[in-house]
């Protein structure tokens, strides 16, 4: 019977810490996408613009890394290749280009 209980506990302490971390992702996703541009646009749109119909969109993803996460927005333009951008979001909030792409976006 106890090992039972520290089994369930211990599951639902996994779920617990699962869902926060995935409010953590859409918290950084929703930073990323937020973050202004040019002319008043921000990141969100101007991909938007960019994607052509011909591009698979392979969406939003959220990696952990050693100063907090990194978001990135995918593109498959063929078999071979993908396009990439990717940004870093510190514990604190900030919003900086992890890859040259990102960097160009808002150029």
């Amino acid at each position: 019977m106890k090992y039972r209980l520290k089994v369930l506990l211990s599951a639902a302490l996994s779920l617990a810490l699962g869902h926060t971390a995935a409010a953590d992702d859409d918290a950084a996703g929703n930073l990323v996408r937020a973050q202004p541009c040019v002319n008043g646009e921000n990141i969100d749109d101007l991909l938007k613009q960019k994607a052509r119909h011909s591009q698979r969109d392979l969406g939003w993803h959220v990696y952990s890394s050693d100063d907090g996460l990194e978001v990135e927005r995918a593109y498959m333009v063929s078999k071979a290749m993908e396009i990439r951008y990717r940004w870093r979001v510190t514990a604190d909030g900030q919003v900086f280009p992890a890859n040259k792409r990102a960097e160009e976006l808002c150029s």
